[in-house]
């Protein structure tokens, strides 16, 4: 295993080397700063714990968080019913009475027109 490890080291060139360190410290640090502020960990429960393990723990704190559903909530799927669960008016209700609120304002006008003719 170790001999392994030797040829896979040779094949990356010292740039490259450095670039997936840092790239492996800021994995590290991401995953470090989300489970203390989003988990039950701190600091010095995860300084002490390999990158794998911290990627362990990432993951299914991740997975946990992601799959959180609140008690009250009802997924609806269903459009139409949701839109009839929905507070707003749709759009057909507010034509038509937008078309009756011009149709009495005529009306009233005319209504109007006819009694300053009569008098």
């Amino acid at each position: 295993a170790e001999r392994l490890q030797q040829e896979e080291r040779k094949q990356f060139t010292v740039d490259e080397q450095a670039r997936m360190l840092v790239d492996l410290i800021a994995e590290r640090k991401r995953m470090v700063t989300y489970l203390k502020h989003m988990g039950k960990y701190t600091h010095n429960q995860l300084k002490s714990k390999s990158f794998e393990e911290i990627q362990m723990l990432y993951e299914k704190e991740h997975k946990w968080i992601n799959d959180f559903v609140p008690m009250d909530f009802e997924e609806v799927n269903d459009s139409k019913q949701q839109a009839e669960n929905s507070k707003k008016r749709s759009r057909a209700d507010h034509d038509k009475e937008s078309v009756k609120k011009q149709k009495l304002e005529e009306d009233d006008a005319k209504k109007k027109n006819l009694e300053l003719v009569w008098i």
